[in-house]
Parts: structure tokens; sequence; C-alpha cells
């Protein structure tokens, strides 16, 4: 009887055991997992929230660059009227001077007359 009883609490032990080891493993296990998907989860949240941001600063660069180009569109409209202003400009100043060579011309004539009127 007493190897019996022996045997029969080693295998009780035993069995006791490893059913104990098998089921704190266990849960030690489903709480790593819990506690790793807690862990994504919240890295998920972070990161949406960041690209929320990123996208917020986006939609305010894109804002920004078609200011740029309607900026861009009015520099090559004033550019284009400037341009045109230059050449007025230049030929006003070729004007001008047409306008002071007739002048001087007009200023001999005025000199030579008054030569003139002096003989009589």
């Amino acid at each position: 009887m007493a190897p019996d009883e022996h045997e029969h609490d080693h295998d009780h032990d035993h069995n006791g055991h490893h059913h104990d080891h098998d089921h704190e493993h266990d849960d030690d296990e489903g709480e790593a997992v819990v506690a790793l998907i807690i862990t994504n989860q919240e890295k998920i949240l972070a990161n949406q929230k960041t690209i929320a941001g990123n996208q917020k600063a986006l939609e305010k660069l894109l804002t920004g660059q078609k200011a740029i180009q309607a900026n861009q569109k009015a520099i090559l409209t004033n550019q284009k009227k400037i341009e045109a202003n230059q050449k007025q400009l230049a030929q006003i100043v070729a004007n001008q001077t047409k306008i002071q060579t007739a002048q001087k011309k007009l200023d001999q004539i005025l000199a030579n007359q008054k030569k003139i009127l002096a003989k009589k």
C-alpha cells in the first residue's frame, strides 16, 4: 500500500504542479498579449493624431501654394505691363530728343530773324 500511495502522491503533485504552471503561463501570456494590444492601440491613436495634424499642415501648405501661384500670375502680368511702359518710355525719350533738336533749330531760326530785323 505504501508504494502505491507514494506513487499516487507523486503523480498528483506532478500533475497539480504541471497544471498550475500551465495555467500561470497562459495567464502571463494572455496579460502580455493584452498589454501589447493596448500599447499598439495607444501607438495607433498617437499616429492618427499625428496624421490629422500633418493633414492640417498640408492643407495650410496647399493654401499657401495657391496664394503663391496667384501672386506669381500677378507678378507676370505686372512684368508685362512694366515692359510695355518701358517701351512707351523709350518712345517718349526718343520724342523728347526730336523735340530738343527741333527746339534748337527753332532757336536758330529766331536768332536769324532777329539779325534780319536788326539790319533793317
